[in-house]
């Protein structure tokens, strides 16, 4: 026998009133196989019960364009129409054997499976869309920096031209003009480099910051479990906060704050005693520059002596 579902009795209300899907349900009840019921329902029971499946599909199909009011949609519209109940059953008197007990508690279950399935699919699409758009993102800020690259490449190579065809011109003229143009040119060309440097510093900080961040679990990676170490990117990021006069006790919660900007929490953040330890690396690390840089100036002063 055909199943008699909650999409046949909408397309019947749709096409012939509440009256003529009434009167199908009403048919498809004596259709049957053999009741568990010797108790027949109401006209009013047969009318309210078409009236639940009517109401309830027009309330999903307001919110249809969404993805789980959508599904909710379909499953619903694909369940058996659940006839209604005499009177006597209303009230517990249940003549049904336990086989029928059985088989409709293993639909009620796998109804609520069904259900449970169809959440956990919505829940996984949604988290799918989000991550594709923060990926799409990701991809679109790389692709701006390789074409801030090649431009800046491109802008070098015509410098380096430019400046090998003043040179060669102030070889020959002796122009004191050009030979301050190609130390123009010197210059622009080593600040390119410097901005050069600066993108790809950029570029290798993103590609490491999508590798530290577990896009499925919305964390970020700045403490590693294997070598028990803070990552170096981190302890710079920890360090310009410092410059800025942030306090040690203070580090982990801006972090914190900051990372909720976009919905990312990280595995790990620094105690107060760890930052003040990164601090003194940090001052030790410039001492040891500044006397590097007394040793070469001293060097340099002797030598010329």
């Amino acid at each position: 026998m055909e199943a008699f579902t909650n999409k046949n009795v909408f397309d019947t209300f749709k096409q012939h009133g509440i009256k003529g899907a009434v009167e199908l349900v009403n048919k498809h009840y004596f259709s049957r196989p053999t009741s568990s019921s010797n108790v027949m329902p109401t006209p009013k029971a047969f009318e309210k019960a078409v009236k639940r499946v009517v109401d309830k599909t027009n309330k999903l199909l307001k919110n249809k364009h969404r993805a789980k009011p959508a599904m909710e949609l379909d499953s619903f519209m694909d369940y058996n129409f659940s006839f209604p109940y005499g009177d006597e059953q209303k009230r517990g008197v249940r003549l049904s054997t336990d086989e029928n007990l059985d088989l409709k508690q293993s639909v009620v279950i796998e109804k609520q499976k069904n259900q449970d399935l169809a959440e956990k699919l919505c829940h996984a699409e949604t988290e799918r869309v989000a991550t594709e758009s923060k990926l799409i993102a990701s991809t679109k800020s790389s692709q701006k920096l390789r074409l801030n690259l090649k431009r800046t490449a491109a802008r070098e190579t015509y410098a380096l031209k430019k400046i090998q065809k003043l040179e060669e011109n102030a070889d020959q003229t002796c122009c004191k003009n050009y030979k301050n143009q190609v130390k123009e040119l010197q210059t622009q060309l080593v600040e390119k480099n410097k901005e050069i440097a600066n993108l790809e510093v950029n570029v290798q900080y993103l590609t490491d910051l999508l590798e530290d961040i577990d896009v499925e679990n919305r964390t970020i990676t700045i403490f590693d479990e294997e070598s028990k170490k803070y990552k170096s990117n981190f302890k710079s990021c920890v360090y310009d906060l410092l410059k800025l006069n942030v306090s040690a006790s203070k580090i982990g919660d801006v972090v914190k704050t900051v990372l909720k900007l976009v919905n990312i929490e990280p595995n790990r953040v620094p105690v107060t005693s760890t930052v003040l330890e990164m601090n003194l690396q940090r001052l030790c690390l410039a001492q040891k520059q500044l006397s590097e840089v007394f040793f070469q100036g001293r060097k340099h002063m002797s030598v010329n002596r």
